[in-house]
This record gives structure tokens, C-alpha cells and sequence, in this order.
């Protein structure tokens, strides 16, 4: 995986994460670009990534939902060849530069997401 959170595609920083598969010669070639289904300008998606088997979940800690840099985290996982966005995450109480989704980790069933600024 290789996050660019300053992505330009859906607009300046929206972000994006290229996933990439070694090949049978030990080759790394880029197999995926990935964006949330709802981009825009500032979301940063890609400041944090984590992948564990084929479940993957990407922050965008300046994403606006709740708020001016509230942050989200967009949840993938592999069908087949092709990793597919399943659900975005929101933080309950998520308010005004709280940046969810700054800093990730999962492991089985539970997930933990990280809001630095959250007060």
C-alpha cells in the first residue's frame, strides 16, 4: 500500500491509496488506486492506512461530516481481484477538528481509530 493523502483527483489534498501486488518474479506492480466513493478537496484520505488479511481501512482525517476536519474512516475489503468500499465510519460524538481517523489499527473483530485533537 501506498498512501498520497495529498492526492489531487477529486480535488486538492482529497487524496488516494494504490494498492500493490508482488508478482511471481518478486515484481511489485501497482494492481488498484483507491478513493472513497465520496471524495472531495482537504479530506486527506490516506493519512493513515491498515490492511489485515483482505480488510483494509483508510483514514481521512480532514473529512468535513461532522465538522471542519471531523475525519472518517473508509472501510474496504477484496472481493475477488478488486478491493471494494463496504462502509464509512463517523465518530459518534465527531465535531470540529477532531481528526478521526488519524491513526489506525485492527485486529480481528475490533478496531481502533485514532481522533488526536479531540476535546
Amino acid at each position: 500500500m501506498l498512501a498520497a493523502e495529498y492526492d489531487d483527483d477529486n480535488g486538492t489534498d482529497s487524496g488516494s491509496v494504490w494498492v500493490y501486488r508482488r508478482t511471481k518474479g518478486g515484481v511489485w506492480t501497482p494492481e488498484q488506486k483507491l478513493k472513497p466513493s465520496d471524495a472531495q478537496t482537504g479530506d486527506n484520505f490516506g493519512r493513515a492506512v491498515y490492511v489485515e488479511g483482505n480488510r483494509l481501512i483508510v483514514g481521512a482525517h480532514w473529512d468535513d461530516d461532522n465538522g471542519s476536519n471531523s475525519g472518517s474512516v473508509y472501510v474496504f475489503e477484496r472481493e475477488g481481484g478488486t478491493w471494494v468500499q463496504k462502509q464509512k465510519l463517523r465518530a459518534p460524538d465527531g465535531a470540529v477538528e477532531d481528526r478521526f481517523g488519524a491513526t489506525l489499527a485492527f485486529s480481528g473483530r475490533h478496531m481502533l481509530i485514532g481522533a488526536w485533537l479531540e476535546d
